[in-house]
Formats: C-alpha cells, sequence, structure tokens
C-alpha cells in the first residue's frame, strides 16, 4: 500500500499582502459619539454633587453658631430649708406607713396591712387632679 505523501510545501512568496489605501484607520474605540442621556446623566450628577457640596457648607455654618446651652441645676430645697405646712404631715405620714412589724408571720403581716391607712393618699390624688383640671 502506498503511503500519502504531502507534495504540498508552504511557499510565503507566492502569497500577496495586501494594505489598506486609507491613510487613518477608524475604529468604533476612536470614534467617540455622545448621546444626549449621556450628557444629560453627567450635568445631573454634577449639579448632584454642587447641591450636595452646598448643604454640608450650610450644615457647618448652622453647626458654628450654635452656643452650648449653660447646665441647669435643681435648686430642691432640703429637709431643714422646706418649711411648708404639709412638709410635716407627710413626714409623719410616712413614718406611720414605715412603721411595720419584723415579723414574717401571716397575722403580723395582717395587722400590717389593716393597720395602713390609705385614705390620706387618696385625698392627695384627688387634691393633684383639682390643681390640674385648674391648670387647664
Amino acid at each position: 500500500m502506498p503511503e500519502p505523501t504531502n507534495n504540498r510545501i508552504y511557499d510565503p512568496s507566492s502569497f500577496e499582502m495586501k494594505l489598506p489605501e486609507n491613510e487613518t484607520i477608524e475604529t468604533e474605540a476612536s470614534v467617540k459619539q455622545f448621546s444626549f442621556s449621556s450628557v444629560l446623566l453627567a450635568l445631573l450628577i454634577v449639579v448632584l454633587l454642587i447641591i450636595l457640596g452646598g448643604l454640608l457648607w450650610w450644615g457647618k455654618l448652622l453647626l458654628e453658631d450654635i452656643e452650648p446651652a449653660p447646665a441647669v441645676t435643681a435648686t430642691r430645697p432640703t429637709a431643714e430649708e422646706n418649711n411648708e405646712p404639709e412638709s410635716t404631715t407627710a413626714e409623719a405620714e410616712v413614718s406611720v406607713l414605715e412603721a411595720q412589724s419584723p415579723s414574717d408571720d401571716l397575722a403580723a403581716i395582717e395587722a400590717d396591712l389593716l393597720g395602713t391607712d390609705l385614705d390620706s393618699i387618696e385625698r392627695e390624688l384627688e387634691n393633684l387632679n383639682q390643681i390640674f383640671e385648674a391648670m387647664d
């Protein structure tokens, strides 16, 4: 069986290379065409950056003008300074409410509960309600 032979030999001189006839070659990258939407988008971004810069500058000016508030101290009178007549009555009522039996026996707890007078608290709440209603 005969073996196939390759009688073709590549000869580069047999091919002719053709160069373009134009002097300049235009590609898509070299030709820039701006669409209306891209120009509008760029303009919008610039305007937004200017507005943002203006707001930051304005906020800085506002923060510079603010003076710190002076510290407020409470001037509540002490128990010795308070000479109001209801303060002695209130102190007496509190001392009565605080007087409880140290026992944890059920009978002692019931006696403490029955001995607690809550009527004065109800009267005070009614007085406070009348004061608040008068303020309205």
